[in-house]
Protein backbone atom coordinates (compact mmCIF):
# COMPACT_ATOMS: atom_id res chain seq x y z
CA UNK A 1 0.00 0.00 0.00
CA UNK A 2 1.52 3.35 -1.05
CA UNK A 3 1.42 6.28 1.40
CA UNK A 4 2.63 9.42 -0.28
CA UNK A 5 5.98 8.42 -1.74
CA UNK A 6 6.80 5.34 0.42
CA UNK A 7 5.51 1.80 0.95
CA UNK A 8 6.07 -1.24 3.17
CA UNK A 9 5.83 -4.82 1.77
CA UNK A 10 5.71 -8.08 3.69
CA UNK A 11 6.77 -11.57 2.55
CA UNK A 12 6.16 -14.67 4.64
CA UNK A 13 7.86 -18.08 4.56
CA UNK A 14 6.47 -20.24 7.35
CA UNK A 15 6.96 -18.52 10.71
CA UNK A 16 9.31 -15.85 9.41
CA UNK A 17 9.89 -13.62 6.42
CA UNK A 18 11.06 -10.23 5.23
CA UNK A 19 9.70 -6.69 5.44
CA UNK A 20 10.82 -4.19 2.79
CA UNK A 21 10.60 -0.40 3.11
CA UNK A 22 11.04 1.71 -0.03
CA UNK A 23 10.75 5.39 -0.90
CA UNK A 24 12.16 7.77 -3.48
CA UNK A 25 15.65 7.62 -1.93
CA UNK A 26 16.10 3.83 -1.76
CA UNK A 27 15.01 0.54 -0.32
CA UNK A 28 15.62 -1.17 3.03
CA UNK A 29 15.04 -4.87 3.82
CA UNK A 30 14.57 -6.27 7.33
CA UNK A 31 13.78 -9.69 8.82
CA UNK A 32 10.78 -10.65 10.99
CA UNK A 33 9.47 -13.75 12.77
CA UNK A 34 6.22 -14.70 14.50
CA UNK A 35 6.11 -14.63 18.29
CA UNK A 36 4.18 -16.59 20.90
CA UNK A 37 1.62 -15.65 23.54
CA UNK A 38 0.96 -11.91 23.56
CA UNK A 39 3.97 -11.21 21.40
CA UNK A 40 2.61 -11.24 17.85
CA UNK A 41 5.84 -10.63 15.95
CA UNK A 42 9.43 -9.45 16.24
CA UNK A 43 11.08 -7.26 13.58
CA UNK A 44 14.85 -6.88 13.49
CA UNK A 45 15.50 -3.32 12.28
CA UNK A 46 19.01 -2.90 13.72
CA UNK A 47 20.68 -0.34 15.99
CA UNK A 48 21.68 3.22 15.11
CA UNK A 49 25.30 2.11 14.68
CA UNK A 50 24.22 -0.56 12.22
CA UNK A 51 22.20 1.99 10.25
CA UNK A 52 25.21 4.32 10.09
CA UNK A 53 27.24 1.46 8.64
CA UNK A 54 24.69 -0.23 6.37
CA UNK A 55 22.24 2.53 5.45
CA UNK A 56 24.08 5.88 5.78
CA UNK A 57 21.65 7.56 3.40
CA UNK A 58 18.71 6.60 5.66
CA UNK A 59 20.34 6.92 9.10
CA UNK A 60 19.16 10.54 9.70
CA UNK A 61 15.55 9.39 9.13
CA UNK A 62 15.83 6.15 11.15
CA UNK A 63 13.05 6.95 13.64
CA UNK A 64 10.71 8.20 10.90
CA UNK A 65 11.24 5.05 8.78
CA UNK A 66 10.82 2.68 11.73
CA UNK A 67 7.66 4.56 12.72
CA UNK A 68 6.27 3.96 9.21
CA UNK A 69 7.19 0.24 9.36
CA UNK A 70 5.42 -0.13 12.71
CA UNK A 71 2.32 1.70 11.44
CA UNK A 72 2.09 -0.51 8.35
CA UNK A 73 2.76 -3.68 10.32
CA UNK A 74 -0.10 -2.89 12.66
CA UNK A 75 -2.39 -1.73 9.86
CA UNK A 76 -1.70 -4.63 7.48
CA UNK A 77 -0.82 -7.53 9.75
CA UNK A 78 -1.73 -6.89 13.41
CA UNK A 79 -4.73 -4.58 14.00
CA UNK A 80 -5.31 -3.42 17.58
CA UNK A 81 -1.70 -4.12 18.51
CA UNK A 82 1.12 -1.87 19.67
CA UNK A 83 4.79 -1.69 18.76
CA UNK A 84 7.88 -1.02 20.89
CA UNK A 85 11.54 -0.54 19.89
CA UNK A 86 14.34 -1.65 22.22
CA UNK A 87 18.01 -0.60 22.30
CA UNK A 88 19.06 -3.79 20.51
CA UNK A 89 17.22 -2.87 17.33
CA UNK A 90 14.16 -5.13 17.82
CA UNK A 91 10.60 -3.94 17.26
CA UNK A 92 8.13 -6.00 19.30
CA UNK A 93 4.53 -6.08 18.05
CA UNK A 94 2.32 -7.15 20.96
CA UNK A 95 -1.37 -7.46 21.71
CA UNK A 96 -3.49 -4.94 23.59
CA UNK A 97 -2.67 -1.68 25.23
CA UNK A 98 -2.09 -3.01 28.74
CA UNK A 99 1.38 -4.43 28.08
CA UNK A 100 2.65 -1.82 27.81
CA UNK A 101 -0.09 0.78 27.32
CA UNK A 102 -0.64 1.58 23.67
CA UNK A 103 -0.54 5.23 22.56
CA UNK A 104 -3.61 6.75 21.02
CA UNK A 105 -4.04 6.18 17.30
CA UNK A 106 -2.34 6.56 15.01
CA UNK A 107 0.19 4.29 16.65
CA UNK A 108 3.27 6.15 17.69
CA UNK A 109 6.73 4.72 18.11
CA UNK A 110 7.88 5.24 21.69
CA UNK A 111 10.97 4.33 23.58
CA UNK A 112 10.30 1.78 26.32
CA UNK A 113 10.50 2.76 29.98
CA UNK A 114 13.01 1.17 32.32
CA UNK A 115 10.71 -1.80 32.74
CA UNK A 116 9.99 -1.92 28.98
CA UNK A 117 10.10 -4.91 26.72
CA UNK A 118 13.88 -5.09 26.14
CA UNK A 119 14.48 -5.93 29.76
CA UNK A 120 11.05 -7.28 30.53
CA UNK A 121 11.36 -10.73 32.13
CA UNK A 122 8.43 -11.92 30.04
CA UNK A 123 10.22 -11.08 26.78
CA UNK A 124 13.45 -12.63 28.00
CA UNK A 125 11.51 -15.71 29.04
CA UNK A 126 9.87 -15.86 25.60
CA UNK A 127 13.23 -15.63 23.85
CA UNK A 128 14.70 -18.35 26.05
CA UNK A 129 11.71 -20.58 25.40
CA UNK A 130 11.96 -19.90 21.65
CA UNK A 131 15.65 -20.78 21.64
CA UNK A 132 15.08 -23.91 23.72
CA UNK A 133 12.22 -25.02 21.46
CA UNK A 134 14.49 -24.84 18.42
CA UNK A 135 17.15 -26.85 20.27
CA UNK A 136 14.66 -29.49 21.41
CA UNK A 137 13.14 -29.66 17.93
CA UNK A 138 16.60 -30.14 16.45
CA UNK A 139 17.37 -32.93 18.92
CA UNK A 140 14.08 -34.67 18.15
CA UNK A 141 14.62 -34.40 14.39
CA UNK A 142 18.20 -35.66 14.64
CA UNK A 143 17.08 -38.53 16.86
CA UNK A 144 14.34 -39.51 14.41
CA UNK A 145 16.75 -39.33 11.50
CA UNK A 146 19.21 -41.47 13.47
CA UNK A 147 16.57 -44.13 14.12
CA UNK A 148 15.56 -44.15 10.46
CA UNK A 149 19.19 -44.41 9.38
CA UNK A 150 19.79 -47.27 11.83
CA UNK A 151 16.73 -49.14 10.55
CA UNK A 152 17.87 -48.69 6.96
CA UNK A 153 21.37 -49.77 7.92
CA UNK A 154 19.99 -52.93 9.51
CA UNK A 155 17.82 -53.73 6.50
CA UNK A 156 20.24 -52.96 3.71
CA UNK A 157 23.70 -53.42 5.23
CA UNK A 158 23.64 -55.54 8.38
CA UNK A 159 20.75 -57.80 7.37
CA UNK A 160 21.74 -61.01 5.59
CA UNK A 161 19.77 -61.45 2.40
CA UNK A 162 18.85 -65.04 1.62
CA UNK A 163 18.08 -67.05 -1.48
CA UNK A 164 15.29 -69.61 -1.69
CA UNK A 165 14.96 -72.72 -3.79
CA UNK A 166 12.79 -75.75 -4.55
CA UNK A 167 11.64 -78.05 -1.78
CA UNK A 168 10.24 -81.54 -2.20
CA UNK A 169 8.68 -83.16 -5.24
CA UNK A 170 6.95 -81.05 -7.89
CA UNK A 171 3.57 -81.66 -9.55
CA UNK A 172 2.30 -81.19 -13.05
CA UNK A 173 -1.08 -80.44 -14.61
CA UNK A 174 -0.87 -80.22 -18.40
CA UNK A 175 1.78 -77.65 -19.24
CA UNK A 176 1.75 -76.13 -15.73
CA UNK A 177 4.58 -77.28 -13.46
CA UNK A 178 4.08 -76.57 -9.75
CA UNK A 179 7.13 -76.40 -7.46
CA UNK A 180 7.14 -75.63 -3.76
CA UNK A 181 9.69 -72.93 -2.85
CA UNK A 182 11.11 -72.15 0.58
CA UNK A 183 13.40 -69.35 1.70
CA UNK A 184 15.11 -68.49 4.97
CA UNK A 185 13.81 -65.07 5.96
CA UNK A 186 16.46 -62.29 6.13
CA UNK A 187 18.18 -61.94 9.50
CA UNK A 188 20.82 -59.87 11.30
CA UNK A 189 23.90 -61.98 12.12
CA UNK A 190 25.11 -62.34 15.69
CA UNK A 191 27.63 -64.49 17.55
CA UNK A 192 24.93 -66.19 19.61
CA UNK A 193 22.41 -66.74 16.81
CA UNK A 194 20.26 -69.83 17.42
CA UNK A 195 19.45 -71.55 14.12
CA UNK A 196 16.53 -73.29 15.81
CA UNK A 197 14.79 -69.91 15.79
CA UNK A 198 15.21 -69.39 12.04
CA UNK A 199 12.00 -68.58 10.19
CA UNK A 200 11.08 -69.48 6.63
CA UNK A 201 8.63 -68.23 4.03
CA UNK A 202 7.10 -70.59 1.50
CA UNK A 203 5.02 -70.50 -1.64
CA UNK A 204 4.62 -72.16 -5.00
CA UNK A 205 6.23 -71.40 -8.35
CA UNK A 206 3.95 -71.92 -11.34
CA UNK A 207 5.85 -72.48 -14.58
CA UNK A 208 4.27 -72.85 -18.01
CA UNK A 209 6.33 -75.41 -19.92
CA UNK A 210 5.00 -74.17 -23.25
CA UNK A 211 5.39 -70.39 -22.95
CA UNK A 212 8.21 -70.32 -20.39
CA UNK A 213 6.29 -67.85 -18.19
CA UNK A 214 6.52 -68.26 -14.43
CA UNK A 215 4.67 -66.81 -11.45
CA UNK A 216 5.34 -67.03 -7.71
CA UNK A 217 2.50 -67.17 -5.19
CA UNK A 218 3.45 -66.66 -1.55
CA UNK A 219 1.47 -68.80 0.87
CA UNK A 220 2.99 -68.38 4.32
CA UNK A 221 5.67 -66.59 6.34
CA UNK A 222 7.30 -67.21 9.69
CA UNK A 223 7.35 -71.00 9.46
CA UNK A 224 9.81 -72.80 11.74
CA UNK A 225 12.36 -75.36 10.64
CA UNK A 226 10.34 -78.17 12.21
CA UNK A 227 7.16 -77.08 10.38
CA UNK A 228 8.90 -77.25 7.00
CA UNK A 229 9.07 -81.04 7.26
CA UNK A 230 5.27 -81.12 7.10
CA UNK A 231 4.97 -78.71 4.16
CA UNK A 232 4.37 -80.32 0.78
CA UNK A 233 2.32 -80.31 -2.41
CA UNK A 234 -0.50 -82.64 -1.36
CA UNK A 235 -2.54 -83.12 -4.54
CA UNK A 236 -3.35 -81.65 -7.93
CA UNK A 237 -6.51 -81.90 -10.00
CA UNK A 238 -7.36 -79.81 -13.04
CA UNK A 239 -6.71 -76.15 -12.28
CA UNK A 240 -6.30 -76.65 -8.53
CA UNK A 241 -3.41 -77.69 -6.31
CA UNK A 242 -3.66 -78.46 -2.59
CA UNK A 243 -0.67 -77.42 -0.49
CA UNK A 244 0.13 -78.32 3.12
CA UNK A 245 1.83 -75.32 4.80
CA UNK A 246 1.34 -77.40 7.09
CA UNK A 247 -2.29 -76.15 7.17
CA UNK A 248 -3.95 -77.19 3.92
CA UNK A 249 -4.61 -74.47 1.33
CA UNK A 250 -6.05 -74.63 -2.17
CA UNK A 251 -4.60 -72.54 -5.02
CA UNK A 252 -6.25 -71.84 -8.35
CA UNK A 253 -3.50 -72.31 -10.96
CA UNK A 254 -5.21 -69.95 -13.41
CA UNK A 255 -6.28 -67.01 -11.23
CA UNK A 256 -3.78 -67.49 -8.41
CA UNK A 257 -6.59 -67.33 -5.83
CA UNK A 258 -5.60 -68.87 -2.49
CA UNK A 259 -8.24 -70.39 -0.22
CA UNK A 260 -7.07 -70.75 3.36
CA UNK A 261 -7.64 -73.58 5.84
CA UNK A 262 -10.57 -71.85 7.60
CA UNK A 263 -12.63 -71.73 4.40
CA UNK A 264 -11.60 -75.23 3.31
CA UNK A 265 -12.70 -76.77 6.59
CA UNK A 266 -16.10 -75.14 6.35
CA UNK A 267 -16.83 -76.12 2.73
CA UNK A 268 -16.90 -79.87 1.90
CA UNK A 269 -16.85 -79.12 -1.84
CA UNK A 270 -13.31 -77.75 -1.54
CA UNK A 271 -11.68 -80.79 0.07
CA UNK A 272 -8.69 -82.39 -1.73
CA UNK A 273 -9.35 -85.28 -4.14
CA UNK A 274 -9.62 -88.71 -2.53
CA UNK A 275 -6.59 -90.11 -4.33
CA UNK A 276 -3.78 -88.11 -2.82
CA UNK A 277 -0.07 -88.74 -3.07
CA UNK A 278 1.57 -91.42 -0.95
CA UNK A 279 4.80 -90.99 1.00
CA UNK A 280 6.69 -92.61 -1.89
CA UNK A 281 5.40 -89.90 -4.21
CA UNK A 282 7.31 -87.26 -2.27
CA UNK A 283 10.68 -88.86 -3.02
CA UNK A 284 13.33 -86.78 -4.80
CA UNK A 285 16.93 -87.22 -5.99
CA UNK A 286 17.95 -90.89 -6.46
CA UNK A 287 14.65 -92.23 -5.13
CA UNK A 288 12.74 -90.21 -7.71
CA UNK A 289 15.14 -91.24 -10.47
CA UNK A 290 14.72 -94.94 -9.73
CA UNK A 291 10.91 -94.72 -9.61
CA UNK A 292 10.65 -92.70 -12.83
CA UNK A 293 13.21 -94.67 -14.85
CA UNK A 294 13.18 -98.12 -16.43
CA UNK A 295 15.96 -100.34 -17.74
CA UNK A 296 13.80 -101.03 -20.80
CA UNK A 297 10.32 -101.92 -21.92
CA UNK A 298 7.93 -103.02 -24.61
CA UNK A 299 7.75 -100.66 -27.60
CA UNK A 300 5.63 -100.98 -30.70
CA UNK A 301 3.87 -104.09 -29.36
CA UNK A 302 6.46 -106.65 -30.48
CA UNK A 303 9.81 -105.08 -29.62
CA UNK A 304 11.69 -104.65 -26.36
CA UNK A 305 14.03 -101.65 -26.09
CA UNK A 306 16.54 -101.60 -23.26
CA UNK A 307 19.56 -99.68 -21.93
CA UNK A 308 21.48 -102.43 -20.14
CA UNK A 309 24.84 -103.56 -18.81
CA UNK A 310 26.28 -106.83 -20.05
CA UNK A 311 25.48 -108.46 -16.70
CA UNK A 312 21.81 -107.46 -17.04
CA UNK A 313 21.61 -108.92 -20.53
CA UNK A 314 23.00 -112.25 -19.37
CA UNK A 315 20.84 -112.50 -16.25
CA UNK A 316 17.53 -110.85 -17.19
CA UNK A 317 17.09 -111.10 -20.95
CA UNK A 318 17.66 -114.76 -21.82
CA UNK A 319 15.64 -116.27 -24.65
CA UNK A 320 12.24 -117.37 -23.39
CA UNK A 321 12.36 -115.15 -20.29
CA UNK A 322 9.33 -112.97 -19.67
CA UNK A 323 9.78 -109.42 -21.06
CA UNK A 324 8.45 -106.84 -18.55
CA UNK A 325 6.41 -103.90 -19.80
CA UNK A 326 8.95 -101.70 -17.99
CA UNK A 327 12.03 -103.25 -16.37
CA UNK A 328 13.33 -102.15 -12.99
CA UNK A 329 16.06 -99.52 -13.13
CA UNK A 330 19.17 -99.60 -10.96
CA UNK A 331 22.00 -97.14 -10.50
CA UNK A 332 25.31 -98.49 -11.74
CA UNK A 333 28.57 -97.05 -13.02
CA UNK A 334 29.04 -99.88 -15.51
CA UNK A 335 28.78 -98.86 -19.16
CA UNK A 336 25.48 -99.63 -20.86
CA UNK A 337 24.38 -100.19 -24.44
CA UNK A 338 21.15 -99.91 -26.37
CA UNK A 339 19.64 -103.35 -27.02
CA UNK A 340 16.61 -104.29 -29.12
CA UNK A 341 14.87 -107.68 -28.89
CA UNK A 342 12.03 -109.14 -30.90
CA UNK A 343 9.33 -110.71 -28.75
CA UNK A 344 7.22 -113.82 -28.77
CA UNK A 345 3.79 -114.28 -27.22
CA UNK A 346 3.88 -116.45 -24.14
CA UNK A 347 1.13 -117.77 -21.84
CA UNK A 348 1.88 -115.11 -19.23
CA UNK A 349 2.85 -112.31 -21.59
CA UNK A 350 5.56 -111.46 -24.14
CA UNK A 351 8.93 -113.24 -23.90
CA UNK A 352 12.37 -112.52 -25.32
CA UNK A 353 12.76 -114.28 -28.66
CA UNK A 354 15.87 -112.88 -30.36
CA UNK A 355 18.40 -110.07 -29.88
CA UNK A 356 18.11 -107.94 -33.02
CA UNK A 357 20.62 -105.14 -32.44
CA UNK A 358 23.22 -103.90 -30.01
CA UNK A 359 24.55 -100.34 -29.86
CA UNK A 360 27.89 -98.95 -28.73
CA UNK A 361 28.87 -98.46 -25.09
CA UNK A 362 28.91 -95.13 -23.30
CA UNK A 363 25.44 -94.79 -21.82
CA UNK A 364 26.55 -94.55 -18.18
CA UNK A 365 23.58 -94.79 -15.81
CA UNK A 366 21.28 -94.81 -18.83
CA UNK A 367 17.59 -95.65 -18.72
CA UNK A 368 14.22 -94.93 -20.29
CA UNK A 369 11.75 -92.49 -18.73
CA UNK A 370 8.42 -93.82 -17.51
CA UNK A 371 5.07 -92.05 -17.94
CA UNK A 372 4.72 -91.89 -14.15
CA UNK A 373 6.15 -93.37 -10.99
CA UNK A 374 6.41 -97.17 -11.52
CA UNK A 375 4.37 -96.81 -14.74
CA UNK A 376 4.92 -97.99 -18.32
CA UNK A 377 7.37 -96.26 -20.65
CA UNK A 378 6.66 -92.68 -21.69
CA UNK A 379 5.86 -92.61 -25.41
CA UNK A 380 6.74 -89.27 -26.97
CA UNK A 381 4.68 -87.62 -29.70
CA UNK A 382 5.50 -89.16 -33.07
CA UNK A 383 6.28 -92.58 -31.51
CA UNK A 384 9.56 -92.21 -29.67
CA UNK A 385 11.03 -92.86 -26.23
CA UNK A 386 13.02 -90.59 -23.93
CA UNK A 387 16.37 -91.83 -22.62
CA UNK A 388 18.67 -90.20 -20.04
CA UNK A 389 22.36 -90.98 -19.42
CA UNK A 390 25.76 -89.62 -18.42
CA UNK A 391 28.65 -89.63 -20.91
CA UNK A 392 31.22 -90.29 -18.16
CA UNK A 393 31.23 -92.76 -15.25
CA UNK A 394 30.52 -91.78 -11.65
CA UNK A 395 28.28 -88.92 -12.80
CA UNK A 396 31.22 -86.79 -13.82
CA UNK A 397 29.31 -85.24 -16.70
CA UNK A 398 26.01 -83.48 -17.18
CA UNK A 399 23.01 -85.58 -18.17
CA UNK A 400 22.27 -86.11 -21.85
CA UNK A 401 18.71 -86.68 -23.05
CA UNK A 402 18.08 -88.68 -26.23
CA UNK A 403 15.06 -89.61 -28.28
CA UNK A 404 15.12 -93.25 -29.38
CA UNK A 405 13.11 -94.94 -32.09
CA UNK A 406 11.59 -98.41 -31.69
CA UNK A 407 14.60 -99.90 -33.51
CA UNK A 408 17.00 -98.32 -31.04
CA UNK A 409 18.12 -95.53 -33.37
CA UNK A 410 19.07 -92.19 -31.79
CA UNK A 411 16.86 -89.49 -33.34
CA UNK A 412 18.44 -86.61 -31.41
CA UNK A 413 20.66 -86.01 -28.38
CA UNK A 414 20.84 -82.90 -26.20
CA UNK A 415 22.82 -81.86 -23.13
CA UNK A 416 20.40 -80.91 -20.35
CA UNK A 417 22.99 -79.03 -18.26
CA UNK A 418 21.88 -80.98 -15.17
CA UNK A 419 24.49 -82.80 -13.11
CA UNK A 420 22.04 -84.65 -10.87
CA UNK A 421 18.33 -85.19 -11.50
CA UNK A 422 16.09 -84.49 -8.51
CA UNK A 423 12.67 -84.83 -10.12
CA UNK A 424 11.20 -86.00 -13.43
CA UNK A 425 7.94 -84.58 -14.82
CA UNK A 426 6.90 -86.71 -17.84
CA UNK A 427 4.88 -85.41 -20.76
CA UNK A 428 4.60 -86.74 -24.35
CA UNK A 429 5.28 -83.31 -25.86
CA UNK A 430 7.24 -81.29 -23.26
CA UNK A 431 8.88 -83.55 -20.65
CA UNK A 432 10.70 -81.70 -17.89
CA UNK A 433 13.53 -82.36 -15.43
CA UNK A 434 14.42 -80.64 -12.18
CA UNK A 435 17.96 -80.89 -10.89
CA UNK A 436 21.18 -79.08 -10.09
CA UNK A 437 23.96 -78.00 -12.38
CA UNK A 438 27.21 -80.04 -12.22
CA UNK A 439 29.10 -79.53 -8.97
CA UNK A 440 31.68 -76.73 -8.87
CA UNK A 441 34.19 -76.72 -5.95
CA UNK A 442 33.30 -74.34 -3.09
CA UNK A 443 30.00 -73.33 -4.71
CA UNK A 444 26.38 -74.31 -4.24
CA UNK A 445 25.03 -75.77 -7.47
CA UNK A 446 22.16 -73.83 -8.98
CA UNK A 447 18.79 -75.64 -9.10
CA UNK A 448 17.26 -75.50 -12.57
CA UNK A 449 14.15 -76.58 -14.44
CA UNK A 450 14.79 -77.98 -17.92
CA UNK A 451 11.94 -78.39 -20.41
CA UNK A 452 12.63 -80.55 -23.47
CA UNK A 453 10.84 -80.29 -26.81
CA UNK A 454 10.17 -83.96 -27.61
CA UNK A 455 10.10 -83.39 -31.37
CA UNK A 456 13.29 -81.32 -31.82
CA UNK A 457 15.31 -81.96 -28.66
CA UNK A 458 15.56 -78.23 -27.95
CA UNK A 459 15.85 -77.46 -24.22
CA UNK A 460 14.64 -74.44 -22.24
CA UNK A 461 16.48 -73.86 -18.96
CA UNK A 462 15.05 -71.85 -16.06
CA UNK A 463 16.74 -71.03 -12.75
CA UNK A 464 14.94 -72.05 -9.57
CA UNK A 465 16.83 -69.67 -7.30
CA UNK A 466 14.38 -67.36 -5.54
CA UNK A 467 15.71 -63.95 -4.56
CA UNK A 468 14.03 -61.38 -2.32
Amino acid sequence: MTHRDWEVRFEQNGRSGSVTYSDSEGELCFWWELGTGRVVALISVGTSAEWEERFPWAAPRKEEIIQRIVEETIRQQAPNCAGTLDENGWVTIHQGASWPAAPPPPPQLRQPPNRGLPGDPRLSFYRRIRTMSFVVLGIVVMGALGLIAFALLQKHVLQIRTTGGPSGASLRSGTTIVTMMTRLEPYIPSLNRDHANDLFSLGILLHDAESGDSRYIELAKGRSQSALGMCKLAAIEGDFVWVDTPETMRVNLVSGEVIGPDVLQGDPSLVPPKKQRTLADFATDEDATIRYMASGGVVGGNRWLGILTQDQVESECRQGDRAPAAGNYSLSNQPRRIYVWSLSKGPSGPTFRKLDSKGSEGFFGGGLVRSGRDAELLELVGKGWLELHHTKPYRKSSIVAARLGSEGQVVWETDTGIGEVQDILPDPKLPALIGRRPQVPDKVSEPILVVIDAETGKVSTHSLWMHE
